[in-house]
């Protein structure tokens, strides 16, 4: 679409309580996705426990590489996650400073707070 010229700029809200819910959305769906993982990570293994040959070690090193990869983008969810509701929470608190320094003195403060790092605990032990 070209523009006209005579369009108006986007705006641009954030609504905290949205933020914290897909913040919430994600990390259940990230728990959900690491429970059915353990699931099928405990099947497969028992599978291998009874199957041999050249087939088997050909589907172990598949699934070892899937289990792998899936490990890798759960764990970059449940980050992303964790920096969701790190985010929204210093945002609001940065928020509401602003707006306690409109309505006290008028001067707007923009210091920020540093937030807290997300965890670097692993989700499965690899």
């Amino acid at each position: 679409m070209a523009d006209t010229g005579n369009s108006a700029p986007a705006s641009f809200a954030v609504v905290p309580d949205h933020v914290r819910d897909t913040g919430q959305f994600v990390q259940q769906t990230a728990q959900a996705l690491i429970s059915g993982l353990r699931s099928a990570d405990t099947e497969v293994q028992g599978l291998m426990s009874t199957w041999t040959g050249r087939a088997a070690d050909s589907y172990s090193l598949g699934w070892d590489e899937a289990r792998q990869a899936a490990i890798d983008v759960l764990e970059a969810l449940e980050t992303m996650a964790e920096l969701l509701g790190v985010t929204i929470e210093s945002f609001t608190d940065l928020e509401n400073n602003n707006t306690a320094d409109l309505t006290g003195d008028g001067l707007l403060d923009f210091s920020t707070r540093p937030a807290a790092a997300p965890s670097t605990t692993p989700i499965l032990d690899t």
